[in-house]
């Protein structure tokens, strides 16, 4: 009886083989992304709406691009918000954002109001990336907090300056920026990104993720289904969730795999972009389901 008594001794964590890919002190997605376009860059990373492609390499010189475009706005460490729905910029500004050593803010696209004006206030971001067709919603708020910068994405025509903030367009933004990568990469403790909860017990809470659990939140997901670089993940999530950004597009990455992103979600059409896409893994809600098999 005396031998039972006492704590348990533990064993470790029970990684798989993604997830160990890496030692824990390197475990920073910048990095996953760099390999990957070494080692891949031809091959797709992201399809959205089955049209826009961001292969491995060209997402990579994307990020670099984006990371010293920051710093040249608004310095070494800035936080950088993204207001818009799934395009091709979205992820290399989550990612320029953390190779700039500062912290990346998806915002709630479908926010307005005090619920925006809140989370824009809160995160102390500098630069916000915004859809052109969202421009109006900033319009409307008391003030823009911190926002030294609104980088303006689309077609759409957009005022020198909104709610007193300076507007540039993405291309004029990264207009001779080249895509020299960081000169050293975050250290896996340091905070990388700004999630912000939905609000529906209170005020919206930012969750605040360091490198390390940035990467481990979608590796995890992947070991344990056993995916592989073979295999093809889609989802009709937005970016601003969690599900989108860690598990469609992280999960891709850390398989070296493609990942499929629709901008909305059809019930009517899923099935057939489904299909379309070659999936072999989709997510979504337990709601969407429900509509589905209607």
């Amino acid at each position: 009886m005396e031998d039972q008594i006492g704590l348990l001794r533990g064993t470790g964590f029970n990684l798989g083989k993604h997830a160990l890919a890496y030692p824990t002190e390197e475990r920073v997605m910048l990095r996953v992304l760099r390999d990957r376009a070494a080692e891949r860059g031809s091959k797709d990373w992201i399809i959205f709406d089955s049209t826009d492609r961001l292969t491995y390499a060209e997402g990579w010189s994307l990020t670099c691009r984006v990371a010293n475009a920051i710093e040249d706005s608004a310095g070494e460490g800035a936080h950088v918000g993204i207001f818009m729905l799934n395009r091709p910029e979205y992820v290399p500004v989550i990612y320029g954002a953390m190779a700039n050593h500062g912290k990346a803010v998806p915002l709630n696209a479908q926010a307005r109001g005090p619920l925006l004006h809140y989370v824009v206030d809160h995160s102390d971001v500098a630069v916000i990336v915004v859809s052109t067709d969202l421009l109006d919603r900033f319009e409307a708020l008391e003030d823009l907090g911190s926002v030294e910068l609104l980088v303006c994405v689309g077609d759409d025509p957009f005022p020198a300056t909104v709610n007193g903030v300076a507007t540039t367009s993405w291309n004029a933004w990264l207009d001779g920026v080249d895509d020299t990568p960081p000169e050293r990469m975050p250290d896996y403790r340091d905070a990388c990104l700004i999630q912000y909860t939905s609000g529906t017990s209170g005020r919206q809470k930012g969750a605040v993720y360091p490198h390390q659990f940035f990467y481990m939140y979608g590796v995890e997901y992947m070991d344990s289904l056993g995916l592989t670089e073979d295999d093809v993940l889609s989802a009709p999530l937005p970016l601003f969730h969690v599900a989108a950004v860690h598990l469609i597009a992280g999960g891709a990455l850390h398989l070296g795999a493609t990942a499929h992103l629709k901008s909305k979600f059809s019930a009517s059409s899923y099935w057939n972009e489904i299909a379309a896409d070659g999936a072999t893994f989709s997510l979504i809600f337990g709601p969407m389901a429900a509509i589905i098999m209607k």
